[in-house]
C-alpha cells in the first residue's frame, strides 16, 4: 500500500510543479508564445497524468532496487535520471528542430524540479 501512496504523491508533485512552473507568474507566457494554448486541455491534462504515472513507476523501480531510503538519495536519483535520459534526449530538439534554447531550459527546469522532488518523496514513502 505504501507504493500506492508513493506513486500518488509523485503524481501530485508532477502536476503541481507543472501547474506552477507554466503559470503566467513564472514561465507560462513565454511557453505559450511558442506553443500556443492546447486545443484540448482535458486531453492534455490526462496525458500529463499518464506521463506522471509512468515516470513515478520507473522512479519507484529504481528506488526499490537501489534500496534508497532518504530524500537526498532519491533527489540524486531524480537528478541523474533527468540528466541521463531527459535533458540529453530533449536537447535534440534544439539541435535538429531549432527549438529556442530558452524554451528548452523552461521545459527542462520543470522536468528537473519534478524528477528531483518525485524521486525524493518516493524514496521516503516507499
Amino acid at each position: 500500500m505504501t507504493y500506492f501512496y508513493a506513486i500518488l504523491a509523485a503524481i501530485v508533485i508532477y502536476m503541481t510543479v507543472g501547474g506552477v512552473w507554466f503559470s503566467k507568474s513564472l514561465f507560462g507566457i513565454d511557453w505559450f508564445k511558442y506553443y500556443g494554448q492546447p486545443k484540448n486541455m482535458a486531453g492534455s491534462m490526462m496525458g500529463a497524468i499518464i506521463n506522471a504515472f509512468i515516470v513515478s513507476c520507473v522512479l519507484l523501480f529504481f528506488v526499490l532496487h537501489l534500496q534508497l531510503v532518504t530524500f537526498f538519495d532519491g533527489a540524486i536519483l531524480g537528478f541523474l535520471v533527468w540528466l541521463g535520459f531527459v535533458a540529453t534526449t530533449h536537447f535534440s530538439s534544439v539541435l535538429w528542430a531549432k527549438q529556442p534554447i530558452k524554451l528548452y531550459w523552461i521545459n527542462q527546469g520543470a522536468f528537473l524540479l519534478s524528477f528531483v522532488l518525485m524521486a525524493g518523496v518516493i524514496s521516503v514513502i516507499a
